[in-house]
Order: structure tokens, then C-alpha cells, then sequence
């Protein structure tokens, strides 16, 4: 097998002759071949592909160029998109002669009848462009999108959908993912408090796609999030909104997650990767979910507790807002940043240790943990893997998400602490089996009215440095109740 053309450092000056590609092309994939077709029929000259117009040895050029893949797709003309086979020698199905799946049909009665072509929706759905962490931004960026599918071909704009044989949608949304066109004008028309739930859905989706080489975890969404940066004036931190720490670091894992890096045969860490902290979702493989926490109306019913002193994320900057609390005192070792460690969160904030309490598990199926769910969510689905949290007199006073079963029995061996990072009057409930929900916490001992729900970190100290296990929440009584103290926490 001949290895793909990829522009190299070291022959850059020959691809930049004329006809160059001409004596590379054996080298080139089917795809980018009928692609080249394609622009020339449209009777444009210029085509972007990612491994001949990105320096693929060049780590600087490469960090710049896909840090501004968001203008890229904003100002090409048009995204061509191959939806159909398993890899790039397959090419564009249409584009050369006899590469379409023949349409189904037959005659009967004397009437001709054919099979009409599935729409797009469905083609992309069940396709492996779809599974590709690379494809998800391309579709949310691109003003234009021309899609080649075994059947035929569809044209994607903002405000429509088109075939070969009919117009499919006349929505502003017409099949994007989310149903949200991502673009600067359609942020800038929805409040502030829609926005949020938008970045978590997006988060969702793109964690539910794969990518050959994971650390790219960022970068294939780097687009992305510089649209909502620019459209908000949020600053992200390794994939999180900065102004939005309360929120956003009360992420989950849909199911059982591992932190990303090197594994082992058994698929156990061997090495975890330093570019991704463990208080980003970007630090662990698996598919995020934000909708524990407020939405909707509700995103504005949380408190913070803690303050943001700085990230050190390549060189230390100031972040907030501090949320109107007062500095604190320099009584941490390393309060003194930078701490010469990579993607560090400097926080102040109460903790407890997690001696003070005990934990067990709460399960619907033996096989398959339960999960928490608001009134208006689907009390069946029992994705998320949950702890309850007991307190000194062995009350529930709280639960655990997206937590592993092993890593349960060393908390309170293990130098581990609960960090408490906001409150809020979003209860949740639990759902046991086919009985009514029930509260994360014991209702004949704590009340479920006002702010009576405190959200919280499980950390693992090591010197002085605190790792993300999981994230739950309390009764506000309970933590009341127990030992805490004020303190830098300095999340890694």
C-alpha cells in the first residue's frame, strides 16, 4: 500500500511547483481526487484539505492553523462532505461513472415504480462520518454543506435542505446537529441563559464520537468553541467557559469513564496525559453529560462557593469573576503561582475530608447502576453509575456520579477530600425501579426547600494537588454538620 501525501516540512518547495500533485497522484486518496473534480465542475480553483494544506510535522503551524479552523469553515465557499464508506479510497459516490448504489425499483401494473432515496438525516445518522470526532465541527461551522451519500447528493444551507429529487426541510435548523445552527448572529440572538445548555449539548455530541489519535481532543473542537468566544466573550480553560466554573465543572460521565492517556491490556491507566486536567471533560474518555445540573429557566439558580484565583494553562491567567467574595489569606504552601505544573486551577474554597462520611451503592439492575433524573426527565434511563453519600448517623444526605466500582473502597483510605463549589435549588430525585422518584437525599431527615442542595468535587490530595474523581452533591444541613475548612485547592 502506498502512503498517503501529507505536506511535510520537507517537501513543501515541491508542492509548490505547479502540477505537482499531477506526479504525486497515485498518492492521493480517491476522495480528494473526485473532490478536485467537484470544485472544478462548480468552476471554482481553490480546495482546502487538511493533510495539504497543514504542515503535519510542524507543531507550530499546526496548533495555528486549527486554532483558526473556525474562519476556515466560516469563509470557504462550500464544505464538501463524504457521508458514504469506511475510508478516504472510497471517493464521492456520483462523481465517477458507476459509483452510486443502483435505486431500487420495478414495474407493476405498468407503472414504474422507484424506491426514493433516504434523507439525509437518516443517511448521516447511521453513517461513520457521523462516529468521526473530526466531521462534528465541520457541519456546525460550514455556511454550505454538499453531502455525498451511496444515493445521491444533498446540499445543506442555513436555511434549508436540497436533493436531486426534492426539497427536504424549510427549517432555519434543517437537520443540524442539536437543531442548532452554529453560527455568530444565531448566538448573538438567544439570551444568555440559553447559551450554556447549547455548549453542553454540543459537549455531549462531540463526546459520543470517536478520534484515531484521542489527543486530539481539543483541537477537533477548537472551532468551536472560538465561535462561542467570540459570540459570548467567554474565555475557555482546557474546553470549559471560564465565567462559568459553577456550572461547568459539575460535568458527568454518561457511564463508566477512564482519564485519558496511555492504557494497559485490561484498558486500565497507565499513563495519564498532563495536557488534559482531570476537572476537564477533555481529561477523560467518555461521553459527557451536563443535564444533572440547572438549564433552561434554572441556569441562573446556583450560588458559587468558591473563588477563581488563576489557571495556569501554558502561563498563568487571571480568570473570574471572584463572584463578589473576599480575597484570601496566603496561607497555602503554593498559594504563590505559578506552581510550574501544566493546566492547574487555583481555587479557594471550603473542603471536608471524605473520612467523615460513607458511601454505597444505588442500583435499579445489578448489571447496570441507576440514575439521577429531574421530574421532567425520563425516570428510566439509568445511565449514570451513583453513589449515595451517608453522613456520621448513617443518613442519606446525598449521592455520587459517573463513579467507578473499584475506586469506591479506597476514598476513605486515600487522602481524598470534598470541595464544595456551588448550591442551588435544583433537587433531583432518583428513580427506584417503578416507584415514585425519590430525592438524592432522605426527606424524613433533610427538608427539600430553598438552597438546600450544596454541589461538590470528590478530589484526591497528593501533595498539595488535587485530582477530580467524581462530582455530587449534599444536603447543605449535612455539610453543615460535618467538619470543613477554608483553603487553596489546586485542581490538576
Amino acid at each position: 500500500m502506498v502512503a498517503q501525501l501529507l505536506l511535510t516540512t520537507h517537501n513543501t518547495p515541491s508542492l509548490l511547483k505547479d502540477q505537482a500533485l499531477s506526479h504525486s497522484a497515485h498518492r492521493l486518496p480517491q476522495v480528494i481526487k473526485d473532490a478536485m473534480t467537484v470544485v472544478f465542475e462548480l468552476g471554482e480553483r481553490y480546495l482546502w484539505v487538511d493533510s495539504l494544506c497543514i504542515t503535519q510535522n510542524d507543531a507550530a503551524v499546526k496548533h495555528d492553523l486549527i486554532s483558526h479552523m473556525s474562519q476556515i469553515y466560516a469563509k470557504a465557499y462550500l464544505n464538501i462532505c463524504a457521508v458514504a464508506g469506511l475510508h478516504a479510497n472510497e471517493g464521492l459516490p456520483g462523481v465517477r461513472p458507476f459509483t452510486r448504489r443502483p435505486q431500487n425499483g420495478g414495474e407493476v401494473g405498468g407503472l414504474r415504480l422507484a424506491q426514493r432515496p433516504s434523507r439525509l438525516a437518516e443517511v448521516i445518522f447511521r453513517s461513520h462520518y457521523n462516529k468521526r470526532g473530526w466531521t462534528f465541527q465541520e457541519r456546525l461551522l460550514s455556511n454550505r454543506c454538499l453531502y455525498f451519500t451511496k444515493e445521491q447528493v444533498h446540499f445543506q444551507c442555513k436555511s434549508n435542505i436540497w436533493c436531486e429529487d426534492r426539497n427536504e426541510r424549510a427549517r432555519a435548523d434543517a437537520g443540524w446537529p442539536g437543531g442548532f445552527p452554529l453560527a455568530k448572529s444565531s448566538i448573538e440572538r438567544v439570551s444568555i441563559r440559553e447559551i450554556f445548555p447549547v455548549y453542553a449539548e454540543i459537549v455531549a455530541e462531540y463526546t459520543s464520537k470517536s478520534l484515531s489519535d484521542t489527543s486530539d481532543i481539543l483541537n477537533a473542537i477548537t472551532g468551536i468553541l472560538d465561535v462561542l468566544s467570540s459570540s459570548t466573550g467567554w474565555h475557555f480553560l482546557c474546553g470549559i467557559p471560564a465565567p462559568c466554573l459553577s456550572l461547568s465543572l459539575r460535568w458527568t460521565p454518561s457511564g463508566h469513564a477512564r482519564r485519558r492517556g496511555e492504557v494497559n491490556s485490561a484498558m486500565k491507566p497507565v499513563k495519564i496525559s498532563s495536557d488534559f486536567p482531570s476537572w476537564s471533560w477533555a481529561g477523560w474518555e467518555g461521553i459527557i453529560d451536563h443535564e444533572i445540573m440547572p438549564t433552561g429557566e434554572n441556569w441562573g439558580k446556583i450560588r458559587s462557593h468558591i473563588i477563581v484565583i488563576t489557571a495556569e494553562i501554558g502561563e498563568a491567567l487571571q480568570v473570574g469573576p471572584t463572584w463578589g467574595l473576599s480575597h484570601p489569606p496566603s496561607s497555602s504552601p503554593l498559594c504563590h503561582y505559578p506552581s510550574a505544573r501544566p493546566n492547574v486551577l487555583h481555587l479557594w474554597g471550603a473542603v471536608a475530608a471524605v473520612a467523615q462520611f460513607t458511601f454505597d451503592a444505588f442500583t435499579t439492575d445489578p448489571e447496570r447502576p441507576g440514575r439521577p433524573t429531574t421530574a421532567q426527565q425520563d425516570l428510566n434511563d439509568d445511565r449514570h453509575p451513583i453513589y449515595k453519600i451517608r453522613d456520621h448517623r448513617a443518613r442519606h444526605c446525598g449521592v455520587f456520579y459517573g463513579v467507578d466500582d473499584e475506586d469506591v473502597s479506597s476514598w476513605r483510605s486515600q487522602n481524598c477530600e470534598l470541595v464544595l463549589i456551588s448550591e442551588t435549588q435544583h433537587v433531583l430525585y432518583l428513580h427506584l425501579g417503578h416507584e415514585c422518584p425519590t430525592p438524592t437525599f432522605d426527606t424524613r431527615h433533610f427538608n427539600d426547600t430553598g438552597w438546600c442542595t450544596y454541589n461538590v468535587l470528590l478530589v484526591e490530595v497528593q501533595d498539595h494537588f488535587c485530582e477530580r474523581l467524581a462530582v455530587g452533591q449534599i444536603h447543605a444541613q449535612a455539610w453543615k454538620l460535618c467538619h470543613s475548612m477554608k483553603k487553596y485547592i489546586h485542581l490538576i
